[in-house]
């Protein structure tokens, strides 16, 4: 059966702002960071590296849009190649959670400006909690997906 590319736009666009939403939220309480513009100013941090926090409204738009984007595109990815774990989300979801956790730590965040190389984690209360944070952003991706983008 083909994909409901209408439920499948859902999907993509408002598990992905949940999602980024979700994780900004969470990300602020993890951190300890004093606001959720803050919090948005260091996933600029990206593009910008440390002047980001120097640079206001302007790279809390760019955090926030940029927060946005990269969950969509997650979403998407998600749909496309997720096959028989889109009938699955809790299963799917947690390997997602997983998946972005590694690629975002190891690849993504080193390549950008926010600079720090490859390392391994501290295996601490911090690292378990952005781990199941992680997963909560798969989990809301793959109900999405599993609610809207039928196949």
């Amino acid at each position: 059966m083909a994909r409901n590319n209408n439920g499948s736009a859902v999907a993509i666009v408002g598990g992905g702002l949940v999602a980024g939403a979700v994780d900004i939220a969470v990300a602020t309480v993890i951190y300890h960071i004093p606001t959720w513009q803050k919090t948005l100013q260091a996933v600029a941090r990206g593009w910008y590296g440390k002047a980001s926090f120097e640079m206001g409204m302007q790279s809390v738009i760019v955090g926030a849009l940029s927060q946005a984007l990269i969950c969509m595109i997650i979403a998407a990815l998600y749909i496309q190649f997720a096959g028989s774990l889109l009938r699955r989300p809790w299963l799917g979801g947690t390997l997602l959670g997983i998946v972005v956790y590694l690629v975002m730590n190891y690849v993504v965040v080193p390549l950008s400006k926010a600079g720090g190389g490859w390392h391994m984690p501290k295996l601490d209360m911090n690292f378990v909690l952005t781990v199941l944070a992680n997963i909560l952003l798969g989990l809301i991706i793959a109900h999405f997906a599993a609610r809207f983008a039928k196949r």
